[in-house]
């Protein structure tokens, strides 16, 4: 029986905390990027930068989690800016209209030049 799966990888980078998500982006798998990103808040950790290259799926419940997590960010007072978004995250994203709601740059090295100090 298949199992969709989420791998996350985190680092920081400058102030950011950068997450590389390699997987599916769906409801039964979003627990492991919610709690880590929580975390993060928790511990007064508020500039975030998602890598998106390696998403192979998402659904309307990772698109909400990305909206929440930029909510939350910003009320922290701090940054979300998605990268390097897969050919699927970019066309489920452009398709809802909810690009326009997010920061997305092109790859990593546009976000550490836009956003690293």
């Amino acid at each position: 029986m298949y199992m969709p799966t989420l791998k996350i990888q985190s680092k920081p980078v400058g102030e950011f905390i950068v997450y590389s998500l390699q997987g599916e982006l769906i409801v039964s798998t979003i627990q492991v990027i919610k709690q880590a990103f929580l975390n993060d808040l928790n511990a007064k950790k508020a500039y975030f930068g998602l890598n998106l290259s390696q998403v192979t799926q998402v659904d309307s419940t990772g698109m909400a989690l990305l909206i929440n997590m930029k909510r939350k960010a910003d009320e922290a007072g701090g940054h979300f800016v998605l990268f390097s978004l897969s050919k699927i995250a970019l066309d489920h994203l452009t398709q809802t209209g909810l690009i326009s709601n997010l920061v997305v740059v092109k790859d990593e090295d546009e976000f550490r030049e836009n956003f690293i100090l």
